[in-house]
């Protein structure tokens, strides 16, 4: 009896199942001089140059040594697998030392299906699943792992087939998705332009946020206890980065705490309580900051996240609109740390400046504010949602595909 692949199901009864050491070996060609095209790859764009990406990251002197890969392989990044980064990479060229480069064993692997097969939700769970560490965010996927997984194999025809309807229905995706993301971003800068032009217009003093406002960094929560699925009793939710987008909270991907009493815990969220991601905070769509409100409770804050009230001194929408200020982000980006992920520590943040008028003109202002800024915000929230939309259509379109559920011609 055919056995199914946890997460992704039972195949057709036409296709095999087998392990990945049966179609993939690993290769460890070293480039002699460096001189190739370095490549990086992303759980985002794959494996592309890393000229074209916008990395900050340490560059060795020297990249004699590193591994070299071809068009057709597949590349996994070891340390970044359960995030999903790895990909067939389209150009030749050389990865660093730490990733593994797994080549096809036969002219019967189409490498685009992997690409996407490899890629999708379902078979990201399974390297997560077996990859090594104590905490999520250490874990490591070895070849021995990654080739004693298994994995759909279509003929390869259908292969081919699948690879080719994916390629058409994905870009079309795509170039939706930029259209609506383009526009979010022009909605951001418009209502950007309109707080700098009322706010720059006051006339007073400037207060270090650190006199103003109680701010708490989260807690660093042990991710051993972490529940990804669904909550047992008396367990809390956890308010991670991810969680935390510009103007809302988003809880599609959750974790918890079992079992514990955090009634009387610092670390308990509140409704009314300000929220910023720490790690990337800024993105197209703006600043990740959000008010918490009764349907986010119960939850913990947890680190890389920090909670913002404000004191007596200033009122809550004012604060809110002097952090969606341009010189915010003026104050904080040249001492922003991180390479791949910029990060922003609680003290850059309490050192920030805003100006201090009493607290009636603050809601005077933020009323103001309110009035002029609610449409685009609007406006923007649906787009943000239909983007979202598109992106979990795009992944389960390419699920159904390569899993055999969506009946694709040869």
């Amino acid at each position: 009896m055919r056995h199914p692949i946890p997460c992704l199901g039972t195949p057709p009864s036409n296709w095999q199942i087998t392990r990945n050491r049966n179609l993939f070996h690993v290769i460890d060609e070293r480039s002699i001089d460096g001189s190739e095209e370095l490549l990086t790859v992303s759980h985002i764009t794959g494996v592309t140059p890393r000229s074209e990406k916008d990395v900050t990251m340490f560059m060795a002197e020297s990249l004699d040594g590193y591994k070299r890969c071809r068009s057709g392989d597949l590349v996994i990044n070891t340390m970044w697998a359960w995030m999903g980064a790895l990909a067939v990479t389209h150009v030749s060229g050389i990865v660093s030392p730490s990733y593994h480069v797994y080549r096809p064993k036969s002219a019967n692997i189409h490498s685009r299906f992997f690409n996407y097969f490899f890629r999708t939700a379902g078979y990201i769970t399974e390297i997560t699943r077996n990859s090594r560490g104590v905490w999520t965010s250490r874990l490591r996927l070895y070849p021995s792992d990654f080739l004693d997984l298994e994995c759909f194999v279509p003929p390869l025809a259908v292969q081919r087939a699948i690879a080719d309807f994916l390629d058409r229905k994905t870009a079309a995706i795509d170039v939706l998705i930029e259209k609506k993301e383009r526009l979010i971003a022009l909605l951001a800068e418009k209502r950007a332009a309109l707080i700098h032009d009322r706010l720059s217009n006051i006339k007073h003093s400037p207060t270090k946020l650190s006199y103003l406002v109680d701010l708490l960094h989260g807690f660093a929560y042990s991710s051993d206890s972490y529940i990804y699925s669904e909550a047992e009793p008396d367990s809390t939710r956890l308010l991670r980065g991810i969680n935390i987008s510009p103007g809302a909270t988003r809880w599609k991907d959750v974790v918890f705490l079992p079992n514990l009493d955090f009634s009387s815990d610092i670390y308990s969220l509140r409704p009314g309580d300000l929220v910023l991601g720490l790690d990337r905070p800024w993105i197209g769509s703006g600043l990740r900051l959000a008010e918490i409100d009764e349907t986010d409770c119960p939850a913990l804050l947890v680190q890389r996240v920090a909670r913002i009230r404000p004191l007596s001194a200033l009122c809550k929408r004012y604060l809110t609109y002097t952090l969606l200020w341009s010189p915010f982000r003026a104050h904080i980006e040249p001492e922003t740390t991180g390479v791949s992920v910029p990060h922003i520590s609680p003290t850059q943040i309490l050192s920030y400046k805003i100006p201090l008028p009493s607290r009636d003109e603050q809601r005077s202002i933020a009323e103001q504010l309110d009035s002029k800024t609610s449409q685009l915000r609007s406006m923007s929230e649906k787009l943000v949602m239909s983007v979202a939309k598109l992106k979990e259509y795009r992944q389960s379109l390419i699920t159904a595909a390569v899993t055999g559920q969506l009946e694709i011609p040869a």
